[in-house]
């Protein structure tokens, strides 16, 4: 299982023990955790972060706000907050970088875990994107030196979930799932699904190596996941024509599994061969 990266920006050092050992429990994966902004800088570029967690008051010549800034100008990720302040200049500055949350210490790891869901269910809606004519990636050595914008995200083209959705079981951005198991968002590639199975209330997704079990509709399943590569071949089956290893009229093999072809899905899924490239 592919777990949520998460980079934690906190200069107390027995906060920053308890939290990385409380989120692990939660089975979140702490990526790194530094206590300065340049030294998040550093890990920002050097591991697929999926999630920050930054506290405002730290050490070096950047407090938490500016290491923010710096780091979104690299890329986009869902961020939030977790500071001992609560002035009003702090918070207008804060709210310029446009977090997730605002979370006051001391906090409770439910707090937490649940900042962290309602984070990633609302970085769905934004994809990384253009700051003007620029690419939102850029070297490290231009983010330390570049000037201090912080530019408002624009909603992205490729969302994929709906927040009046009285359940969210699955968030995209780009080709990366976020699919909720428990109380948790675990990451998945959308390129790894292998097939999804429909049995009465449940559809299960399944990669190489998992399966996701999700109480939901195929359509549902299928509209947040938005991938024009995924088939319906059956009543019961739906596969990912990039990992077909070999098809017949009647059966589909993949991974050395056999699928049924149905014969309402038959023409369909030939069809499908020409317009996903």
């Amino acid at each position: 299982m592919d777990k949520i990266n998460i980079l934690l920006i906190e200069d107390e050092a027995i906060i920053a023990l308890d939290l990385t050992m409380c989120l692990q429990r939660e089975g979140y994966h702490i990526a790194a955790a530094v206590n300065n902004g340049r030294d998040a800088l550093i890990a920002f570029e050097r591991d697929p972060i999926d999630m920050i967690l930054c506290d405002i008051n730290i050490f070096g010549d950047w407090d938490g706000i500016e290491t923010m800034t710096r780091l979104l100008q690299i890329r986009t990720v869902p961020f939030m907050y977790l500071t001992a302040l609560s002035d009003h200049t702090t918070l207008e500055r804060a709210k310029q970088t446009f977090p997730s949350a605002y979370i006051h210490k001391p906090f409770t790891i439910t707090s937490i875990r649940i900042a962290i869901e309602m984070a990633m269910n609302h970085f769905a809606y934004f994809n990384e994107q253009k700051i003007g004519d620029k690419p939102v990636s850029k070297p490290i050595s231009q983010a330390l030196e570049s000037p201090i914008v912080a530019d408002k995200p624009t909603p992205a083209s490729t969302v994929t979930t709906n927040l009046s959705d009285e359940n969210h079981f699955i968030l995209r951005t780009n080709d990366i799932l976020f699919i909720k198991q428990t109380h948790q968002f675990v990451k998945l590639n959308i390129h790894d699904i292998l097939y999804l199975e429909v049995d009465s209330k449940y559809v299960t997704i399944v990669t190489l190596g998992k399966k996701y079990v999700l109480k939901d509709s195929l359509n549902n399943v299928l509209n947040h996941i938005a991938f024009p590569r995924l088939v319906r071949i059956h009543r019961s089956f739906v596969v990912n024509i990039a990992q077909i290893d070999e098809f017949s009229d009647t059966e589909i093999l993949i991974k050395k599994k056999s699928f049924p072809i149905g014969r309402a899905y038959k023409d369909s899924f030939i069809q499908s061969f020409r317009f996903c490239k």
